[in-house]
């Protein structure tokens, strides 16, 4: 399936780290101007609202705000990076596409780097493009990136995601709509699943013109794409590389070796699905539910694909490079998206898929200080959510739609008790503190270690070292308010 999302955002800002350092460091999610970027926001907004039609305008209004507020909440919340080896790289692409297509209304796009594992980018419609770093993950080249960008620049240029929002409004106050929607609530029976029925009717539409407009995307991105050094193929690799990403499976995560020890044995028995333990789908309609093809965003890719190498003959030479900046970099930022998704997971408190991801990098980075840390980091938030019966919020269930791999550790961590958590945790840490002790994550984790099975004089001690050692912490603030 084709993962691509053309949605919405500015020209990129950079404070500094230095990714080509063995110990991870999370990128700052600060923007360094804020305000500027909100009141940026907040100028489109007003000018969007100034052109919109007197019909059906307060729906209009209402889409607007919302997309704008949304944002907003995103840029101060920390789902962006802000960070100068990040930002100049993406940034030096971007110079690369002004380049060659001076006509662009590159005054009006800012790109936004998203802390996100989807491997996805979108156009939102009023100059922002949000890039997520799980793609980034995917892609092999930095003329890739290349074409990616040029797609969601020409979904901006063409005013897609506006013009499915004129449809959307026209389609949902239409006479015709609003007709039914009246026999609908009329209706003695069955209200709910007719309700339903007619809004997939609407989801089917809209996914059928967005397919239209991600084949225009594409023919122009690659037109863009033509006009810069990089090479216009990148496209095709692009889209095969799309065309496979829902098809991932995960490693086989080793959970005895990792959480076995001799004061706490791993018990077999956490691994052992029991029956009928996948939660069933939600009532009704549901989309996941719904035919694949039809709730796809985007059409098959191996038909853009092919219309992308018919275009490719009858544009003019090209340039041929996969990297105008160095290799090396870009395999720097592709390995250290995987550290920044787990960073982000972390932050966004969603623990459970935190746990997961970081497992899973344990299997490449077995000796990394930073994945060691966050282990331990999110059993105490799950245990400290399920000791407050709040666990769904931060775990999910077992779910039919799942990878078999994550539904495997759903099924161990929803099994686990809060005795076996704090337990689990503690031993993790214990085996392993010596060996990273010097480090700012790990001895936070050690903390809390000793804080979730209540040994006090140990937590205290700890703490104090956390705050010696590094006074201006991460954690500081944190630990403080422990008590």
């Amino acid at each position: 399936m084709c993962r691509v999302t053309l949605l919405f955002f500015f020209p990129l800002f950079f404070p500094s780290f230095l990714y080509a350092q063995a110990v991870f460091q999370p990128a700052s999610s600060k923007a360094p101007r804020e305000s500027l970027l909100l009141k940026k926001m907040d100028a489109r907004l007003e000018k969007d609202l100034e052109r919109l039609p007197k019909k059906n305008k307060e729906a209009y209004t209402k889409i607007y705000t919302e997309r704008t507020g949304d944002q907003k909440l995103h840029l101060t919340e920390g789902h962006f990076l802000f960070d100068t080896t990040w930002n100049n790289w993406f940034d030096g692409i971007l110079q690369e596409i002004w380049k060659g297509n001076p006509a662009l209304p590159k005054a009006e796009i800012t790109l936004f780097l998203a802390r996100y594992p989807e491997p996805n980018a979108m156009c939102l419609g009023e100059g922002s493009l949000v890039f997520n770093l799980g793609l980034l993950a995917s892609l092999e080249s930095e003329s890739q990136v290349a074409f990616v960008l040029c797609h969601e620049i020409a979904h901006y240029v063409q005013n897609h995601v506006n013009h499915a929002i004129d449809d959307y409004v026209e389609a949902l106050y239409g006479e015709e709509t609003q007709q039914r929607l009246k026999e609908i609530s009329q209706s003695e029976f069955g209200k709910t699943g007719k309700a339903l029925a007619l809004m997939k009717g609407f989801t089917y539409g809209n996914r059928r013109h967005s397919r239209y407009k991600e084949s225009e995307a594409d023919s122009l991105a690659v037109v863009y794409l033509s006009r810069t050094r990089y090479k216009p193929a990148a496209a095709l690799e692009a889209l095969a590389i799309l065309d496979r990403t829902d098809s991932v499976a995960w490693r086989e995560v080793p959970y005895k070796t990792l959480f076995d020890a001799p004061q706490y044995p791993f018990q077999p028995a956490w691994l052992q699905q029991k029956k009928n333990s996948l939660s069933a789908p939600a009532g009704g309609f549901k989309e996941s539910a719904w035919s694949n093809d039809s709730l796809k965003t985007h059409p098959d890719c191996r038909k853009r694909i092919a219309q992308v190498g018919r275009q490719l003959p009858n544009l003019p030479a090209a340039g041929s490079g996969d990297f105008l900046q160095t290799p090396a970099a870009f395999a720097n930022l592709r390995k250290w998206s995987a550290f920044e998704i787990v960073e982000g997971l972390y932050d966004f408190e969603n623990y459970g898929y935190c746990l997961f991801r970081t497992l899973q990098l344990l299997q490449e980075y077995p000796d990394d200080a930073y994945l060691n840390a966050m282990v331990v980091k999110c059993l105490y938030h799950c245990r400290d959510y399920q000791q407050n019966h709040e666990l769904r919020r931060v775990l999910d269930l077992p779910d039919p739609a799942n990878d078999a791999e994550y539904n495997r550790f759903l099924g161990l961590m929803n099994q686990l008790r809060l005795r076996d958590l704090a337990q689990i945790g503690y031993y993790y840490c214990e085996n392993r503190r010596e060996k990273y002790q010097a480090n700012e994550d790990f001895l936070f984790a050690a903390a809390l270690a000793s804080y979730m099975n209540d040994l006090t004089p140990e937590f205290q001690q700890r703490r104090r070292e956390y705050i010696r050692q590094f006074p201006g912490g991460r954690f500081a603030l944190f630990l403080k308010q422990l008590n």
